[in-house]
Order: C-alpha cells, then structure tokens, then sequence
C-alpha cells in the first residue's frame, strides 16, 4: 500500500565504520584527518595551476612554451638550424 511516501531499503554502508571511525584515534591523541595530505595536494595544485592535472596537458603546455620561445629567437632574427624549424615551431 503506498501512502506517498518513499520507501527506502535499508542497505549497508559503503564504507564499514573502522574505517571512517576516528574514536580510537582520538583517544590516543593521533591524527584524525589526513591534513597532511591535504596540504601536499593543495601544494603540488598551486604549482602545476590545476587541481587534476593530466599528463596530456602538461604535455602540450610544454610544447606550446617551446614553440613560443622559438617563435620568439625567428622574431629577434635568430637563425634556426634545421631541427628548429618554422615549420616544427608552428
């Protein structure tokens, strides 16, 4: 019979509570967060200008710096030798 309300089944948890459970540590007077990790996270964020950083990304960030510095030395009027090509630098 349906009384407009909704009906949930009671499932188990995701996670068991030792593992999210910091009872004990606190207890001990041990870490009950993992701020260590949260400041190397936020650190290495601030470094690299993202907060999930991908390898292709950085890939290409890299080569689109190398073009730009070669583009900059044809500017100048530097001469380029056949490795640093325009064509490679474009």
């Amino acid at each position: 019979m349906m009384d407009g309300r909704p009906r949930f089944r009671r499932t188990s948890p995701r996670f068991p509570p030792y593992v999210w459970n910091v009872h004990e540590a606190t207890k001990l007077g041990e870490a009950r967060t993992n701020n260590a990790c949260e400041s190397w996270n936020n650190g290495f964020k601030h470094l690299v200008g993202h907060a999930n950083p991908s390898l292709w990304n950085e890939k290409t960030r890299a080569q689109s710096t190398l073009r730009r510095k070669r583009q900059n030395r044809l500017y100048a009027g530097n001469v380029l030798n056949a490795r640093q090509s325009l064509v490679r630098a474009l």
